[in-house]
């Protein structure tokens, strides 16, 4: 590839590759970023952390 200009050939080349590994391995999610979720205006402490639970600090909730 470093022989491939960019342009549409680069980026064809790019695409087969994805494919061949797509198609030749598993992949497994390490990261389970958070969900859309939401909250009362008059609640207060809550922090969205995308790497635990909606609840994780729900010690710090208050109203």
């Amino acid at each position: 590839m470093e022989q491939t200009r960019i342009g549409p050939e680069r980026e064809g080349l790019v695409k087969q590759l994805n494919d061949i590994y797509m198609q030749s391995y598993y992949q497994i999610p390490l990261v389970e970023r958070g969900t859309v979720s939401a909250h009362a205006n008059t609640l207060q402490g809550v922090r969205i952390n995308g790497w635990d639970s909606e609840m994780w600090n729900i010690a710090e909730w208050r109203r």
